[in-house]
Formats: structure tokens, sequence, C-alpha cells
């Protein structure tokens, strides 16, 4: 009894440590199922944080491009601006028509000295004189005149300012940009160049009248064919000659400069067309190089995605898994498993929320990548086609700086965020291996469970076996304490004594049998109690079999308790019947004497 008591107290002292285990395990079950729900939130913040990171360099590619560009064009505007304040700068289309011009130019005037050359060969030989009327020579008195103020006016128009060759650039310059050795115009600029060419063309005409009608004069005049009686108009044809030559001179001189600006013209814009050139492959390289990093973006964009997908798919799998495995308990545990169960679901669902709207983050970023692909296109297209202005390049800087320095910051706490994210996973990760170390599976918590219900069965057999033996023993000395009345009652003979005797002894060594039995039963029970112990002692491990452990640990108090309550019930009573039989002895004793 004294075992069984200390048994007790060792069992009660158990009791009260699977609690504080049971305790400690939920208090790591909640901390565990939050550290998984931060785990999943952590994987999805991971792949936003790559996604984003992607994102931030190629950004910052396009930005790193975007100012290439921008000091590329930033260097054409200062060769434009060089070349707009030497004033030798023209138009392609311009160069061309007065080149073509003056060349054709160049080669009437050479004919026009030739006939000169030839007249005054003519002249020193000699000739006939012919006389004209004084009507006639006011004629082409008039006619001269005109021709001189023609002529005059088309000079002018021929030697165009600095400041309309100026203007007519910066009109073309901003129309358009040279690509290729070619150079695209609006149709402004395109309608202004026609009328030059057409007054170019109007002033050709003029200009070779003009001559014909000078090398008539010129002949009629060295030759001495006209006669004039008027000395002073004689005086002042000479005077309007002279001053023709003057101009022809004139424009000699401005044609020798022309010619020599066309020369330096011609070296400005091969030197333009090659730079033109290098400018044009460098864009091309950047912007193939940019679409590349766009499509390597892309496909990892891609196998992020599906890398999320197969992660999801897995812990469904797993959650279904340790579903079933719940579902399959049939303990107080599989409600804190459902309950878990049930925790996990909402994770999940949160889980594929947040998968829906990384979805949806990286369709919005596909869109922006196609927008930006557009943009480019766009951006390349105008290069191609026109300049950008200083106002809207500086403009366009002072964005993406902004917009680069904000991308920086962005990257800052992006990094920031993962570096801790990185430590919360590293830690999620431990206190899930360590969780698994001390975790227990299913299927062993399910056999362990059977094995103990199995015991308690035996137990309460037992236990009913052992109320019937004390219920026997009580009929038994039930009967015996009547046969001690009657032998109070009267006296007993020798024989029946004798009888009475060997059957008393007998009893008693059933007594004794039964005692040895119950001894022998009562070290199995306290064998039975250690097996129990041990078993308690193995499914302290066990975490989800801890309530079970606790309930079954109780049912086996109340029955021990009730067990040894019934044996101290039958030691009593076999300590009253040892009593009688000593009392029956002693009694018997004195009869059997007389």
């Amino acid at each position: 009894v004294e075992d069984l008591r200390n048994q007790l107290a060792e069992i009660a002292n158990e009791k009260e440590n699977l609690k504080k285990e049971l305790e400690v395990q939920r208090s790591r079950l909640s901390s565990s199922t939050a550290e998984l729900s931060k785990k999943t939130l952590t994987a999805s913040t991971e792949e936003l944080l790559a996604t984003l990171q992607g994102q931030i360099e190629s950004l910052t590619q396009k930005n790193k491009k975007l100012m290439e560009k921008i000091q590329v064009l930033e260097q054409d505007e200062k060769d434009l601006s060089e070349a707009d304040a030497s004033g030798d700068f023209i138009p392609i289309i311009l160069y061309d028509s007065l080149r073509s011009e003056f060349e054709k130019l160049k080669g009437q005037q050479l004919e026009a000295q030739e006939l000169l050359k030839s007249l005054e060969s003519n002249g020193t030989d000699g000739g006939p004189p012919k006389l004209v009327s004084a009507e006639a020579y006011e004629q082409l008195k008039d006619d001269y005149e005109k021709q001189i103020a023609a002529l005059k006016e088309a000079l002018e128009k021929i030697s165009l300012p600095d400041d309309q060759i100026r203007e007519d650039r910066a009109t073309e310059s901003k129309a358009g940009s040279e690509q290729e050795g070619k150079s695209k115009f609006n149709p402004l600029t395109r309608e202004e160049m026609e009328e030059l060419m057409n007054e170019l063309s109007e002033t050709q005409e003029k200009y070779q009248a003009a001559l014909a009608e000078v090398k008539l004069l010129e002949e009629q005049i060295e030759l001495g064919i006209l006669s004039v009686e008027d000395k002073d108009a004689a005086e002042s044809s000479r005077t309007e000659l002279e001053t023709v030559k003057a101009a022809l001179h004139k424009t000699q001189e401005e044609l020798k400069e022309q010619d020599q600006k066309t020369k330096d013209l011609e070296g400005l814009l091969r030197a333009q067309e090659e730079k033109g050139a290098q400018n044009y492959d460098e864009m091309k390289a950047t912007l193939g190089a940019s679409l590349d990093a766009m499509s390597q973006e892309k496909e990892a964009l891609r196998k992020r995605c599906t890398s999320a997908e197969a992660e999801l798919r897995e812990l469904r799998a797993s959650l279904e898994e340790e579903r079933h495995e719940v579902l399959e308990g049939k303990s107080s545990a599989s409600q804190a498993l459902q309950e878990e169960t049930s925790k996990l679901r909402e994770q999940l669902r949160a889980m594929t929320k947040q998968h829906e709207e990384v979805k949806a983050h990286v369709e919005e970023l596909r869109e922006g990548r196609e927008k930006l692909e557009e943009e480019l296109q766009a951006t390349k297209e105008r290069l191609a086609s026109q300049c950008v202005s200083r106002v809207e390049h500086e403009g366009m800087v002072e964005t993406l700086k902004a917009a680069h320095s904000g991308a920086e910051k962005r990257l800052l706490e992006m990094k920031e965020k993962y570096t801790s994210t990185q430590t919360e996973l590293a830690e999620l990760q431990k206190t899930t291996e360590a969780y698994r170390r001390e975790s227990v599976p299913l299927a062993e918590h399910a056999r362990a469970k059977e094995a103990l219900e199995g015991t308690l069965w035996e137990l309460k057999a037992k236990g009913k076996l052992l109320e019937q033996e004390l219920k026997a023993k009580a009929r038994e000395a039930s009967h015996l304490q009547a046969q001690l009345d009657e032998v109070r009652q009267g006296a007993v003979s020798k024989e029946t004594h004798e009888q009475l005797r060997a059957a008393s002894q007998a009893e008693i060594e059933a007594l004794k049998a039964k005692l040895s039995d119950l001894g022998s039963k009562h070290e199995r029970t306290c064998t039975e109690v250690f097996q129990v112990q041990r078993e308690a002692l193995f499914m302290k491990s066990e975490k989800h079999a801890a309530e079970a452990q606790l309930a079954a640990a109780e049912k086996q108090l109340q029955s021990l308790r009730a067990e040894s309550e019934r044996l101290q019930e039958l030691h009593s009573h076999i300590e009253d019947s040892a009593k009688l039989v000593k009392e029956k002895d002693k009694k018997v004793s004195p009869i059997w004497l007389v």
C-alpha cells in the first residue's frame, strides 16, 4: 500500500509535469504556426523583392542609357551651336542647289569671258562701222538700265544675308535630324526651299539675259559700231558699263568666296555625317541591349511566377496531407489539429490572395514593360526624325535624375527589407528544424494510443475480477461469521470441531493462496503501473498526443486509486478474518481441551 501511495504521488507529479509540458508545447505550436505564416509571407515578400529589384536594375540601366543618349544629344547641340556661331552652316538641300547654281554661273561667267576675248580680238581686226539711230540708242539704253537693275537684284538675291541663312538653318535643324547622310525636313521648309529654287532659276535667267545684252553692248561699243550724237549719253553708258564690270568682278569674288564656303561646308557635313552614323550605331546598340535586358527580365519574372506557383501547390498538398492525418485522429488532439488546419487554411487563403496580387503586380509590370518598349520605340523614332529642344532636354534630364534618385532610395529600402526578411527566414528555418526534430508523427501517436487503450481495458477487466473476488470474500466472511455464531451458541463435538478445524484450515490455506494471488496480482499491477509510467515518459516527446496522455493518466490514476482502496478494504477484511480465526482458535482450544 505504501508503494502504491508512493507511485500515486509520483504519478501526480508526472501529471503536473505533463501539464507543464503541454503548456510549453501549445506555446511552441502557436509560435510555430505564427512562424510558418511569417515564412509564407516572407516567401511572397522575397519574390516581390526580387521582382522589384529586377525592375530597379532595369530602370537604372535604362536611366544610364538615356543619360548617354542625352549626352550625345547635348554634344550634337553643342556642335550645332558652334556651327550657328560660325555662320558657315546651311541646309543640305540649299547647299546642293546653291552649289549647282554656282557651277552654272561659273560656267556662264567663263563663257562670257571667252566671248569678250573673242570680241576684243575681232575688234582689233576692225570692220565696217554700222550706224544706229538715237531712238534705237535710247531704247537700248533703257533696256540696258532695266537689265542692270534686274542683274543687281539677282545678285542681291544670290548673295543671301547671313541672318536669312541662319534662320533657314534654324528652321531646318528644328524640323529634322540627319540620319545616314540624309536630312528630313518639314513641309514648310520644303516649300521655302522650292521658292528659293524658283527665285534662283528666275535670277539665273535674268542674269543670262543681262549677260547677253551686256555682250551685245560691249561688242557695239568696243567695235565702234554705235555712233552717238550726244556725248553725255556715251559717257553715261561708259560709266554704266564700268559699274557693270565692277559688279561682275564683285560677283566673281563672291562666287569664289561661296566656293570656299561650300568646300568648308562639305568638310563639316562629312564630319557631321560620320558623327551621325556613329551616334546612330551607338543608339541602335543601346536599344538592342535594353530590349535584351527587358526580355531577360521577362523570362526571370516568368520563372519566378512558375516557382511561386509550384511552392503554392506543394504547400496546398502538404496542408491537405496534414488535414487528412488530422481527420484520422480520434482524440482531443484532433481538435487542436483541426484548429491549426483552419489557421493554415486561412494562411493558405491569404497566401493565394498574395499570389494573385503578385500575379496582378507582374501583369502590371509586364504592361509597364510593354509601355516602356513602346516609349523606347517612340523615342527612337522621334530621335531618328527630329531633335529635342534644350528646354525639353533639361526637363527630361531633371525628371530622369529625380526618378533615378527615387529608384536608388527605393532600392536601399528594399535591400534593408530583404536583409531583414533573410534573417527572419533563417530564424524560421531553425525553429522549423527544431520543431521537426521534437515532433512525433501521427502514426506513432495512434499506435501508442491504441496500446494505452488496450492496457486500460485490461486494467478495467482486472479491476472487475478483483471486485468479484472481494464480493466472494465478503460472502465467505459472512458465512464464517455465521458459523462462529453457531459455535458460540452451542458446544460442538470433537469430530465436528476437527471437521470445522480442517475446514477452517483449508479455508485459511485457500485465503493464503488467495493472498499470494493477490500479492502476485499486486506485483503485476505494479509492473503495469511501471509500464504505464514508462509509456508516459515515452509519450512526453509526443506533442500532439499530450492531452490524450493526460486523460489516459487521469483514468489510470482513478482506476489505481479505486484498486488501492479496494486492496485496502480487502486487507482490512483479511485482517478482520485473521483476528476472527485467532479468536475462534482461542475459543475452540478450551473446548477441545474439555
